[in-house]
This record gives structure tokens, C-alpha cells and sequence, in this order.
């Protein structure tokens, strides 16, 4: 789905993915992605690049995901990103496919960028059974990925 969905959006698909993966007894995992290095991006060049540094990010990241799956600017330079019948080991494969395409250089015009991200994870069942509390978990998990230096870290691990 497309990157450019809102919040709400968000919030409403993945409370009804929720509630199937709940009925068919299936995982399903909450990757948050923040990107490193990009205040730095529009402190010196410019908030108009800065924008088109997300809209690649936020195309490369749904070029990684299944039309199922469902991606959302969370705010500034995070995204959210929801992956049905996915356990917490095939989302930390796919956390680290995710940084992969995202570390690529970004080639605009006259210049060259490099960016980077942090993700943390969470799944349904195991850490939580609402949507909020797996994005708090998820949040938790990208903040002490960020403090440990650390590219990905998963809830509970």
C-alpha cells in the first residue's frame, strides 16, 4: 500500500489486520523505522531535498514489502510499516533488506546522499494485543536500538 497513508488509515487497517491474524491464529509484526542522519540532510541542503529523500525512502521500503503489507509516514522522518502472517524472525530478515535498500546512495541532481535507519520491532501475539501497545513496543525497541548503536533490535529480545 502506498506510503503517503496517514495515521488513521493505519490505525484502521492494522486493527482489522489485527483481528484476522487473531481469528487465524498468525503473527503479525509492527516494524519502526527512523532514519538516521536526516536532520543533517535538511539542516544543510534544504528541506525541499529532505522531502524528496523521504519519498525515495518511502519507495524503496514498499518496493521490499507484499502488496498485503501496508507502509505510513509516521511523522518527520519515521515510518511505520505492518507485515501480516510475519513472525518476529522473518521481520528482523526483512528489517535488514529494509535498511539495505534504504543505505543505497540517493542520487539527486547535483549531489549524492547517504542515509541510513533504525528499526524496532514488535509482534502480535507475543507483545502485545492492541495496535497501540505493539507501536509503543516497536518505538521502545527503535529507541534502544538507537542507544545500543544497534541497526535492529526486537521486542522481548
Amino acid at each position: 500500500m502506498s506510503p503517503q497513508l496517514g495515521w488513521r488509515m493505519f490505525d484502521e487497517f492494522s486493527e482489522k489486520m489485527l483481528s484476522l491474524a487473531e481469528r487465524e491464529k498468525k503473527e503479525l509484526s509492527i516494524l519502526f523505522l527512523d532514519l538516521s542522519a536526516f536532520k543533517e540532510v535538511n539542516d544543510v541542503h534544504g528541506h525541499l531535498v529532505g522531502d524528496e529523500v523521504l519519498k525515495v525512502t518511502a519507495s524503496r521500503t514498499a518496493k521490499c514489502l507484499r502488496a498485503s503489507d501496508l507502509v505510513c509516514r509516521f511523522g518527520g522522518d519515521e515510518f511505520l510499516v505492518l507485515v501480516y502472517d510475519c513472525s518476529k524472525e522473518e521481520a528482523r530478515n526483512l528489517a535488514d533488506r529494509l535498511i539495505s535498500a534504504i543505505e543505497k546512495p540517493i542520487e539527486l541532481k547535483e549531489i549524492t546522499l547517504n542515509v541510513s535507519a533504525e528499526v524496532g520491532i514488535s509482534s502480535f501475539p507475543a507483545d502485545g494485543i492492541n495496535v497501540s501497545e505493539l507501536v509503543r513496543k516497536a518505538d521502545e525497541a527503535l529507541y534502544l536500538a538507537k542507544r545500543l548503536g544497534s541497526k535492529v533490535v526486537v521486542a522481548g529480545s
